[in-house]
């Protein structure tokens, strides 16, 4: 049995209504996962693994495809990567946690959370990169981006405006547009700060009764919270579920460390694991590291994951079909084409399909629709609604612009 969806969050939450349903009726079919129409490049891999990773990781899930608009061969490896990270997790010591009871998992309710600054709140989650390791020279050209960039305790001779610091807590020294960052360690400098926002980063293990009684008592620390369990997804939902039991409104930064060989191993684990916890609610910001990457890349990555959890949308989002024998153009070059023409139109959901016998029910959650329609010939949709028909191939950019100006202003 399969039920998919391009929205990750739909795609995810019934499949577990599937499962919830099945297990009263004592049915016990096989089930298959996917995201589909999740496009291309690092779109198409952070979607398919936010959406299947964050099933596989609650053990549901027989079969996987991961719905890529490139080769089809492309596809199978990029899967099987996607399931050996997540099956690395079985059979692990079991974790001592207790769930909080009204915690909904069909139902998305993002975790309430202090407003500190920019972080936590009704917010967006923000994006910290770390720049730790770059050259001071290179720094003024990293992480442009980034909400806040970690420095460690590298400061830089001149703060730029408009940009926030994060360093560590033994080189704080209020300076402007900067923050500490404590470990448990630091405990008692911790309390003793004054800095207008305090980060502390910890695990699950680190947080005993003593510090959850302070927490709970603070309005202005921003938690960063990393595992290095081998499930750190489970670990790290262990840890929000005691902060809803005590009624502790810290926000919360997801922090990872990836040991990898690939850009694409990163964008697959990272969304795996970062894309579970926020589907359910948890997380106000993330922080990634990869030592084998780029800053940039990791901004990327970042940003693409809360993108395709709906948290964050900072660019135009495309949903379009992997191709098949009724496409009666080139998918792959026509998407960039379309890309070319409205990667400006930041907020907007373009689909691009292949021919109109399964598009326009696939591309449902799509704004605007460009859809093969014969040879050489293009439909174009707003919503579900097919607007102009037949257009010829090379005058189809230039109308679709047209009609997204024409309703959008």
């Amino acid at each position: 049995i399969s039920i998919k969806a391009s929205n990750t969050l739909v795609m995810v939450q019934t499949v577990r209504l599937l499962v919830q349903e099945m297990e009263k009726e004592g049915m016990d079919f096989p089930l298959h996962l996917g995201v589909t129409e999740a496009g291309d490049g690092e779109d198409g891999r952070i979607k398919s693994a936010v959406g299947i990773g964050a099933l596989l990781a609650d053990g549901i899930g027989d079969t996987i495809r991961v719905s890529l608009s490139e080769d089809p061969q492309v596809e199978v490896p990029v899967a099987r990567q996607l399931r050996d990270y997540i099956a690395r997790r079985e059979n692990h010591a079991a974790i001592a946690a207790e769930a909080y009871d009204p915690f909904d998992p069909f139902q998305f309710h993002r975790r309430d959370s202090y407003r500190c600054g920019i972080v936590g709140g009704a917010q967006a989650p923000v994006v910290i990169a770390d720049i730790s390791h770059i050259q001071t020279e290179e720094k003024s050209q990293a992480a442009l981006e980034a909400d806040f960039y970690y420095v460690g305790q590298d400061l830089p001779k001149q703060v730029e405006e408009g940009k926030r610091y994060l360093c560590d807590s033994q080189v704080y020294q209020q300076q402007a547009q900067t923050y500490p960052l404590f470990t448990m360690a630091q405990w008692e400098a911790l309390q003793q700060s004054q800095a207008d926002i305090r980060f502390l980063q910890l695990t699950y293990q680190e947080l005993d009764d003593q510090l959850l009684s302070w927490l709970s008592q603070q309005e202005n620390v921003v938690l960063l919270l990393r595992s290095s369990h081998i499930n750190p997804v489970a670990e790290m939902r262990a840890l929000f579920h005691r902060l809803l039991r005590e009624n502790c409104l810290c926000p919360v930064v997801l922090q990872a460390d990836y040991q990898v060989k690939t850009l694409e191993e990163l964008q697959l684990f990272a969304a795996a694991d970062f894309g579970a916890l926020l589907l359910d609610g948890f997380g106000d910001g993330l922080m990634l590291q990869a030592d084998s990457q780029s800053t940039q890349s990791c901004i990327s990555t970042m940003f693409a994951i809360l993108q395709a959890a709906r948290l964050r949308i900072s660019r135009t989002e495309y949903i379009s079909c992997p191709s098949c024998g009724r496409t009666l153009f080139d998918l792959q070059k026509t998407i960039a084409h379309v890309k070319a023409g409205t990667a400006h139109l930041k907020g907007l959901k373009i689909a691009i399909m292949g021919c109109i016998v399964n598009g326009p029910g696939e591309m449902a959650d799509a704004d605007y629709g460009y859809v093969g329609a014969g040879r050489g010939k293009i439909s174009l949709y707003k919503g579900q609604t097919c607007i102009e028909k037949n257009i010829p191939e090379e005058q189809a950019l230039a109308r679709l612009l047209e009609l997204i100006q024409q309703y959008e202003g």
